[in-house]
C-alpha cells in the first residue's frame, strides 16, 4: 500500500465485499447506496446463503474472482479472526470490522481491546 495515500483503499475503492451479508444487515448496503456507491460493485459473502438481496453470494472471499480492495466485515465475533485472515490472503487493503454477539452489534475493538490491532499484526498483506 502506498504511504503517500494510505487511506486510498478506503475512500477510492471501486469494488468491495460485505462479508456476512444477509437480508437482515441491509443497513450496510443502504448506506453505501445513499453515498452513491454502485451496488453492482458490491460483492456479497455468506457461506450459508447462495443469494443475498436476490443476487449471487459467494461462500468465501477467497472464492471471488478478481481483486477486492475493501471489505466490510460484519460477522459473529467468534468468526472475525478467520475472516480477517482470509481477507488478508485475498489481498484486501482496507476494511471496516464489525462483530456481533447474540445481543448487539459493536465494533470489535470494543469487545476485546486491541483485537483489530492483533489481527492486523498477524497478516503479511498490509490489511489495515
Amino acid at each position: 500500500m502506498s504511504t503517500e495515500k494510505p487511506l486510498a483503499p478506503l475512500f477510492e475503492a471501486d469494488r468491495l465485499s460485505i462479508i456476512g451479508a444477509s437480508d437482515r444487515n441491509h443497513y450496510a448496503v443502504k448506506n453505501l447506496q445513499n453515498m452513491g456507491f454502485d451496488l453492482s460493485r458490491i460483492v456479497r459473502i455468506n457461506p450459508s446463503r447462495p443469494e443475498v438481496f436476490g443476487l449471487k453470494a459467494y461462500p468465501s472471499i477467497l472464492e471471488l474472482p478478481g481483486e477486492i480492495p475493501f471489505a466490510v466485515i460484519d460477522v459473529n465475533n467468534k468468526a472475525v479472526a478467520s475472516v480477517v485472515e482470509d481477507a488478508g490472503k485475498k489481498g484486501v487493503k482496507a476494511g471496516v470490522i464489525f462483530a456481533r454477539n447474540d445481543r448487539y452489534r459493536t465494533p470489535c475493538s470494543q469487545i476485546t481491546p486491541n483485537l483489530a490491532e492483533a489481527l492486523v499484526c498477524r497478516l503479511d498483506s498490509g490489511f489495515t
